[in-house]
């Protein structure tokens, strides 16, 4: 039985030491991973924002008013076809009045109320004429749903794995101890007199 305990005190820590090492390991590539894939969408989303921008703009070089682009709508309406996961794209003149919306209600323009969506992100651009005049700005917000949904998938998938790894790390420290253990009982039978 006295065997039994050493097996047990040795193995003990290298499972512990193990199972934190793999804990700490999954838990920082999940939020790596998770900040990776969020500034990747907020790229892509701004990327968005920046041609709508200059396409608004262009109308605005022009001497237009914000109202008075005409094509702001069939922008909006082709941006939110392209990508399911954007809520809602709202173009605002520079008094916070909305010149022009797509996708889900708009937020209030005088109290600035974020729209009633269980998550979401928004990106931001400024308009502004050809003298440089802030003219309006665009708001783009887009649904988290999607990546949260992947990040928990991810989490699961990812928890079971390290799961596997500590059963396996742990088979494997019990079987190293006992081949040690039974190595050094043996040598230390063999030079007994």
């Amino acid at each position: 039985m006295p065997m039994s305990r050493l097996r047990v005190t040795l193995t003990a820590p290298l499972v512990l030491i193990t199972a934190l090492a793999l804990g700490l390991t999954v838990f920082l590539n999940l939020g790596k991973l998770d900040r990776t894939i969020t500034e990747l969408a907020q790229s892509r989303l701004q990327f968005t924002v920046d041609n709508l921008r200059e396409n608004l703009e262009t109308g605005l070089d022009l001497g237009l008013s914000v109202r008075a682009l005409g094509n702001a709508q069939a922008a909006l309406d082709a941006e939110m076809a392209q990508d399911p996961a954007i809520v809602s794209i709202t173009v605002f003149e520079s008094d916070g009045a909305i010149a022009f919306h797509s996708g889900r209600e708009p937020a209030d323009a005088a109290s600035a109320r974020p729209l009633k969506i269980e998550r979401s992100d928004v990106v931001l651009a400024s308009l502004s004429d050809n003298l440089g005049h802030r003219a309006g700005r665009i708001e783009l917000r887009y649904a988290r749903a999607g990546h949260d949904a992947l990040m928990e998938e991810l989490s699961r998938r990812l928890g079971l794995a390290g799961l596997a790894a500590i059963a396996i790390a742990t088979l494997l420290s019990i079987l190293g101890v006992r081949w040690w253990l039974q190595g050094s009982v043996g040598a230390a039978a063999g030079t007994r007199p």
